[in-house]
């Protein structure tokens, strides 16, 4: 039975997510894809060209947004467009192996309760060595911890792992998700994954990681402090997401003074990583202000 939907999204990485493509392609029981679509946010690199050249449009499916609508929008494209049962969001810089795709279908049809399942995700560069096993967010201090990060992947971790978020390949039921969506206008880029993790949770569904599902993640390091659009959305969002989830006012005003705190250290790693001042200054301030400005949100708004 087809039943998945694949939705890529991609800006400017061509060649990443050729290579992420043609990795789903090679999938076992590829019949049971219904659709593999990209969403191509704007990118000036040729990349909505390179794909229509290089696949069918019965294989593959391109949308090209006109102007940049950054991640949340651009998910919401494809779950709005998307036919599969199950969606598998996918970034364009994940390869995944041949029994992922199945093997996380085959979790979700076996438990109802269960919105959304993830890989274990290792690094591209080294393939033996644990990226995200699962997380555990601590929302007193703002910051979360990786399972297994930088761990050797030696089958330590054989049950499924009850995870706070998902990130970077994730498959949801597309019956959960379109009641949900992806929070475009408060989290645009940044913060986007764990909002919509932590929305299906407090509908009572579960999230999980499945360690014997594997995929590779190819992306390069710091690379949110080197980019300003990332840098202000990172910091800024952060605040407004403890705003909107945090339980009482004493951890509300302890993320928030953490969320300060871990704004001006990503300011000095801009500062130190781009060799510049003055345009980290004015976006982490900028962040921060808005952040502490924006509307107080509390779960029963959602």
């Amino acid at each position: 039975m087809k039943n998945i939907s694949v939705v890529i999204t991609t800006y400017n990485r061509r060649k990443k997510v050729l290579a992420t493509i043609q990795s789903v392609l090679a999938s076992e029981n590829l019949q049971n894809i219904l659709e593999l679509m990209v969403i191509d946010d704007a990118s000036t690199d040729g990349t909505s060209e390179s794909l229509k050249s290089s696949f069918s449009s019965e294989l593959l499916k391109v949308i090209r947004c006109k102007q940049e609508q950054l991640v949340s929008k651009c998910r919401n494209i494809g779950l709005r467009e998307a036919r599969g049962q199950f969606i598998l969001f996918l970034d364009d810089d994940v390869i995944v192996s041949p029994k992922a795709i199945s093997q996380l279908c085959t979790f979700l049809s076996q438990n109802v309760n269960v919105a959304c399942v993830m890989p274990m995700i290792l690094h591209y560069n080294r393939p033996d060595l644990i990226w995200c096993a699962g997380i555990r967010h601590n929302f007193w201090t703002t910051h979360g911890v990786f399972f297994g990060y930088n761990e050797v992947d030696n089958g330590q971790f054989k049950s499924p792992i009850n995870s706070d978020s998902v990130i970077t390949m994730f498959m949801v039921r597309k019956s959960i998700a379109t009641k949900i969506w992806f929070d475009s206008k408060t989290f645009p880029i940044g913060w986007e994954d764990m909002d919509f993790a932590m929305k299906m949770k407090k509908a009572g569904y579960s999230v999980y990681v499945l360690p014997w599902v594997k995929a590779w993640h190819d992306f390069p390091n710091a690379r949110f402090v080197k980019n300003k659009l990332r840098l202000y959305f990172e910091v800024r969002n952060r605040i407004i997401f403890h705003k909107r989830w945090s339980t009482n006012i004493l951890q509300y005003f302890c993320s928030v003074t953490f969320s300060l705190a871990t704004g001006l250290i990503y300011l000095f790693l801009s500062i130190f990583y781009l060799r510049k001042f003055i345009m980290p200054v004015k976006t982490v301030f900028t962040a921060l202000g808005d952040g502490l400005l924006s509307r107080y949100h509390n779960p029963s708004d959602i």
